[in-house]
C-alpha cells in the first residue's frame, strides 16, 4: 500500500517537474505551462497530504517495529 501511493506521488511530482522545467520558445509553449502551473497549484496541497500520510505511516510502523522494506524506504526518502 505504501510502495503504491508513494510511487503514485512521486510519478506526479516528476511529471509535473518536467512539463515545468526549461524555457517557453514559442506562444503556444508558454500557454501550456502556464495552464500546467495553474493544475500544478491546484493539485499541489492534495498531493503534499498524500506524502505527509506516507510519512506518517512510515514513522507509526517504525515506532512499532514493523518492518518496512528497505527499497519502500529508499523510495519513501527519495520523494522527501
Amino acid at each position: 500500500m505504501l510502495r503504491e501511493r508513494n510511487s503514485e506521488v512521486r510519478i506526479w511530482m516528476n511529471n509535473r517537474a518536467n512539463e515545468l522545467k526549461g524555457n517557453a520558445s514559442t506562444i503556444d509553449d508558454f500557454v501550456k505551462r502556464s495552464q500546467s502551473l495553474k493544475v500544478t497549484q491546484k493539485l499541489l496541497p492534495r498531493y503534499r497530504q498524500r506524502l505527509l500520510v506516507i510519512m506518517s505511516l512510515t514513522g507509526i510502523m517504525e515506532e512499532n517495529k514493523i518492518e518496512i522494506k528497505k527499497d519502500d524506504k529508499m523510495d519513501i526518502s527519495d520523494s522527501i
